[in-house]
């Protein structure tokens, strides 16, 4: 098709009229969205309208060059762990009576087969099952721990 000075201006007065039919169509639809609004969603419809004024990544205070940046990026994805407490001394407990087959057979059977397992990752229905086959086993390792008083931090801990 040739193009003449009719057609230029024709195409542009056609280009025009398109992107002002949708400048309107916009502007209708959320005058009819804003009249329409009722309280349980007017923040929906402030979402839609406000321009974006929060920035896509959150701000890293202190940090201004790549390095900072980076740092302050593995500090937040991986934070340093705890130290493990300095070993101390332990001493045995005097009135700590040692712990019986049928006690710890009785404390055993009465807890939930569903707990979360530890950081071991074994379920405690295979601490039940271990428990009746050999009660000795679960009761030789305890009950050192229970005549010092010491519970580990590993002992404390259950994986969801």
């Amino acid at each position: 098709m040739l193009q003449t000075r009719d057609s230029f201006l024709i195409a542009k007065q056609s280009n025009l009229g398109y992107f002002m039919a949708i400048k309107k169509a916009k502007a209708s639809y959320w005058a009819d969205v804003l009249t329409k609004t009722i309280t349980q969603n007017i923040w929906t419809a402030k979402q839609f309208v406000a321009p974006r004024n929060t920035p896509r990544f959150p701000s890293l205070l202190g940090a201004s060059d790549p390095f900072s940046i980076n740092k302050a990026f593995l500090d937040y994805l991986f934070p340093p762990k705890d130290l493990i407490p300095a070993m101390g001394s332990l001493s045995r407990d005097p009135s700590a009576e040692p712990h019986t087959s049928e006690e710890n057979k009785y404390i055993v059977m009465k807890s939930s087969s569903s707990l979360a397992p530890g950081p071991d990752s074994i379920p405690f229905s295979v601490w039940k099952r271990v428990n009746l086959i050999s009660s000795w086993i679960l009761l030789d390792h305890l009950s050192p721990l229970v005549a010092f008083g010491y519970h580990s931090p590993s002992s404390k801990d259950a994986t969801a």
